[in-house]
């Protein structure tokens, strides 16, 4: 047989008895064999020929008025490996009614991927502590909630399974099916609520997250194994998305989503402070060698990766690309540099577009060292921020993990501080100059000329 969705092809075997008085049924006891069938529900559901697929049912008949009842005393489903166990119900009046509930089942997941591809290579058990299933006319509805105690997922093209522990699950099917489950996973755990429609061929996905001391590193090593060894922590996340289901779709790209994020502690190994540090004292230099005050000799700072107290923001992923519009990363003291500003990666690609502000509150980079001895006050505050840390604009550009980084916008920030430097110096000598003069001291007003003169770049 051969539906718009569905097909069967071979031969089955079907045997049992009734029992019937006065030529009205009583009691039946019913077995369909089908393992010698294929079957095929479009691409949700295949069953080659010779896998066990067997139905045994056993109960009896009743009638009031014109409702006829028959009551599955017992149900036995055999499909695979499995053997589940129910009991339900059928009413036979205008309308045509079957109900059928299991409870306290365990489900070998080994296996099911073979006849359900939603299902593929899953390994462990499944405890399904209930299961309702109803059709009434055209409508069918499912029920089932339930545990995963330990299981582990093998997902297409992914280096190592994705494990699972005390996990629980609830799921509704009707016209749409919702979703609540909640897994141990990557150390940590994660809960996603989600409703999937079905359109035509594929379908689509509403869904909410939240994470929970998440292993980054764990996580890569499966999902994204170009990121790994680049950055570990835990992640802590939460926020709702869109996906796209369906055969030959990526998952990646198909999906859209929305949150915050937050990674305490964190390590990141391709911010590496020497290489940041090099380019750095490399635009220092360039400006004060322009201005004549000297330029110290750059000192080479060892590669080190950053260590971070936390990394948080807000973020979105579309089309494979993550983006951050307020990306915040605390250093820990003396591992690091403090980062804020807008963070753009492609996930495919691996390229990153980010602009950064900078703070060295432990001078890191060694900036502070490059200007020390310089007298000039509008030069030696030339890196500082108004809370007297040290701070400029960074551009990283390239690959996640191989990051390039750009100065260009530092050097026209560092001249505009020092504009701003030079004009707070002048008022502020200015001012000297005028209560000298009022006191008569001339000797003390010609040496602050002298230095304000220097500080002009004189």
């Amino acid at each position: 047989r051969k539906g718009k969705e569905d097909t069967s092809d071979g031969t089955f075997k079907i045997g049992g008895h009734l029992t019937t008085s006065m030529g009205a049924p009583q009691r039946f006891d019913l077995d369909v064999d089908l393992t010698g069938v294929t079957l095929a529900y479009g691409s949700q559901f295949k069953k080659s020929n010779g896998v066990p697929l067997d139905f045994k049912a056993a109960g009896k008949f009743s009638k009031a008025g014109e409702v006829q009842t028959i009551d599955y005393e017992k149900l036995a489903f055999e499909l695979g490996k499995n053997t589940v166990v129910a009991s339900g119900k059928t009413t036979l009046g205008s309308k045509m009614r079957t109900e059928v509930v299991a409870k306290n089942q365990k489900i070998l997941l080994t296996g099911l991927g073979a006849m359900v591809p939603s299902m593929q290579a899953m390994d462990g058990v499944l405890e399904m502590d209930s299961l309702r299933f109803v059709s009434a006319g055209e409508a069918v509805s499912l029920m089932s909630s339930g545990k995963i105690p330990d299981a582990s997922f093998h997902l297409e093209g992914k280096p190592k399974p994705l494990p699972v522990t005390a996990g629980t699950y609830s799921l509704k099917h009707q016209t749409k099916t919702d979703v609540d489950v909640s897994l141990g996973v990557f150390g940590g755990r994660t809960q996603v609520k989600a409703t999937l429609t079905p359109t035509g061929k594929t379908s689509t996905g509403n869904f909410e997250y939240n994470i929970q001391k998440l292993s980054v590193d764990k996580a890569t090593e499966i999902f994204m194994k170009d990121f790994a060894q680049t950055f570990s922590g835990d992640v802590a996340s939460s926020g709702s998305g869109k996906v796209k289901i369906g055969e030959g779709l990526d998952p990646l790209k198909s999906t859209s989503l929305s949150g915050k994020f937050s990674v305490a502690p964190a390590t990141v190994r391709t911010i590496d402070v020497g290489k940041v540090a090099l380019e750095s004292q490399k635009s220092l230099g360039k400006i004060l060698s322009a201005l004549k005050a000297g330029d110290k000799a750059q000192q080479k700072l060892a590669d080190a990766e950053s260590e971070y107290e936390s990394i948080r923001g807000t973020f979105t992923v579309k089309g494979g690309v993550f983006a951050s519009k307020d990306l915040f990363a605390k250093a820990l003291p003396q591992k690091g540099i403090d980062l804020k500003g807008s963070t753009t990666v492609n996930l495919i690609s691996k390229k990153i577009n980010a602009e950064w502000l900078v703070e060295d509150p432990y001078d890191k980079l060694g900036l502070l060292k490059q200007l020390s001895g310089i007298k000039q006050k509008a030069l030696s505050d030339l890196l500082k921020n108004e809370s007297g840390v040290v701070s400029f604009p960074l551009t990283a550009g390239c690959l996640f993990d191989k990051p390039c980084f750009s100065l260009k916008k530092a050097e026209k920030f560092f001249k505009s501080r020092l504009t701003g430097n030079l004009k707070k110096n002048i008022k502020k000598e200015a001012s000297g100059m005028i209560k000298d003069l009022i006191k008569g001291d001339k000797k003390d007003l010609k040496n602050k000329a002298k230095d304000l003169l220097k500080g002009l770049g004189f």
